[in-house]
């Protein structure tokens, strides 16, 4: 997921812009043609180990599958966006929860109605004892018209309650980022929201919600340079602490702060780890951390050493990271066809690290199609697939895993009728 602007977008179908290409005043945009490759030999895999599994149709079977999936059993669970509305909407027009069999047969578990119901779901759900938790950037019972946003549940059977509405202002608001349990309650972030001066609309939140509702914040986002500042990238939960990066804020060169990665105890104590500094440093990292034999791993949208994308300040990077916060840059995305931007989190299989970006075959009207990659924990990255003209694939979520072959969404488009779809490669 990208965002790169500190105005909010009032309107749902905005927040598909947002969360792909950035929204007003972006930062991010289509990276240059390549000048240099890392000196790496990048092949891509064949097309017959990559397979679209399921083409969504819009309107009531949902559109814009922007937030990645998980995997119960032998099903994968997803979300769509939908087209946005804010109030009257009428069904699939506010998103959809959806089930999927890996060989392809989807079922449209729950459509979202708009306020005083979610709207705009834009992160991987969790699955709880049976019940799936997500989170919607806009809808609830707070905020007005638009709605700060929710933390939902939806049972198998296609019962769905609002677990908790944000409230804005002091309280967290717009919560891009998928929740994740741990000591028996539910963590997550919010963009905004949260109360501090440093931001407009706030630096952002990290909170703590019962499946009942209870919600608590833990730690209120202080902004450049004392802090992060808006996160958007899933915690995720190690030695008793949460882990998690910022957008902008921490400090570097970079207007509003570089980003950040921090560590937030559940009690609530919050450290910056890491402050990126930009070129030749990372800047912008917006998919979260992960760990891999005690050393956390991530990539920044923006910042390395490539020239190919000089308007980001280099094309993104790969990094490594201790638990002290020491980070080294193990590679710098080159551009063009072998990526740029990487932005879905990273996937830890098989001593390999799976991700998605930028780049790959040129596509009208983006100027490029995106692209399916591993990396090893040394840096040396491998390139498994180059979308080319499938709509316009733009593949910007979260991968998983299941009996050896990789699933992920293509959001923006993509798929037969170009609202979307799940595919599945083997690595």
């Amino acid at each position: 997921m990208r965002i790169s602007s500190f105005g909010r977008c009032a309107l749902a179908v905005c927040a598909a812009v947002v969360l792909l290409s950035g929204c007003g005043g972006s930062q991010m945009g289509p990276p240059h043609p390549a000048h240099q490759v890392n000196g790496l030999s990048v092949l891509p895999a064949t097309s017959e180990t990559y397979k679209d599994l399921y083409s969504f149709k819009g309107g009531p079977d949902g559109e814009y599958p922007v937030a990645g999936l998980i995997v119960v059993h032998d099903m994968l669970y997803g979300t769509t966006l939908g087209s946005g509305c804010l109030s009257d909407c009428q069904p699939g027009a506010a998103g959809t929860v959806f089930s999927v069999s890996t060989n392809g047969s989807e079922t449209v578990l729950y459509r979202f109605k708009g306020l005083p119901d979610a709207a705009a779901p834009t992160a991987a759900l969790l699955d709880v004892n049976g019940t799936l938790y997500g989170t919607t950037q806009l809808g609830g019972t707070g905020c007005g018209s638009t709605g700060c946003g929710t933390v939902f549940a939806v049972k198998k059977s296609g019962s769905e309650r609002i677990v908790y509405s944000f409230k804005g202002g002091d309280d967290g608001e717009a919560p891009f980022a998928s929740l994740i349990s741990a000591n028996g309650e539910l963590y997550g972030t919010t963009y905004f929201g949260g109360g501090s001066d440093e931001c407009n609309g706030g630096c952002g939140t990290a909170f703590e919600v019962s499946t009942s509702g209870t919600e608590r914040i833990l730690h209120v986002f202080k902004g450049y340079p004392r802090d992060g500042a808006h996160p958007l990238g899933a915690l995720f939960a190690a030695n008793g602490m949460l882990y998690g990066t910022t957008w902008l804020g921490g400090g570097g060169s970079c207007t509003n702060g570089c980003g950040a990665a921090f560590e937030i105890s559940t009690s609530g104590k919050e450290r910056v780890l890491h402050s990126f500094k930009g070129a030749p440093d990372g800047e912008n990292p917006g998919g979260g951390l992960v760990s891999v034999n005690g050393s956390l791993y991530g990539t920044t949208t923006a910042g390395g050493t490539s020239e190919a994308c000089p308007q980001f300040d280099g094309c993104g990077t790969f990094f490594s990271m201790s638990a002290s916060g020491s980070e080294t840059v193990l590679y710098s995305f080159p551009g063009g066809r072998n990526g740029a931007e990487p932005n879905g989190g990273l996937l830890s299989l098989d001593g390999l690290l799976f991700d998605t970006a930028e780049g790959g075959d040129k596509c009208p009207p983006s100027g490029r199609c995106g692209t399916i990659f591993d990396l090893s924990v040394s840096g040396e990255e491998h390139v498994l697939y180059r979308f080319r003209h499938e709509g316009f694939a733009d593949p910007g979520s979260p991968l998983v895993a299941k009996d050896g072959l990789v699933y992920g969404t293509r959001g923006a488009n993509g798929g037969t009728y170009n609202y979307g779809a799940v595919y599945s490669i083997e690595p």
